[in-house]
């Protein structure tokens, strides 16, 4: 199922902080996340994949909406 997902990249390790199944949900999210949680280490990242069920990407292929520096 194709969702917007708020992710923390270090290297070649990506989290998935929370999934929504909207861009403007998602873009509010990153938004809050990134001045209530200041010392993030890594990137944090707005997405859009196909998830599974449980929240996992699949295929390992997303197209990139928006990052945080």
């Amino acid at each position: 199922m194709n969702k917007f997902a708020i992710t923390i990249t270090n290297g070649d390790n990506r989290k998935v902080v929370k999934t929504f199944f909207n861009k403007d949900d998602a873009m509010k999210f990153g938004n809050d996340f990134v001045i209530n949680t200041p010392g993030t280490n890594g990137t944090i990242s707005c997405i859009s994949a196909d998830f599974d069920d449980s929240d996992n990407m699949i295929n390992n292929q997303y197209k990139l909406h928006h990052t945080w520096i």
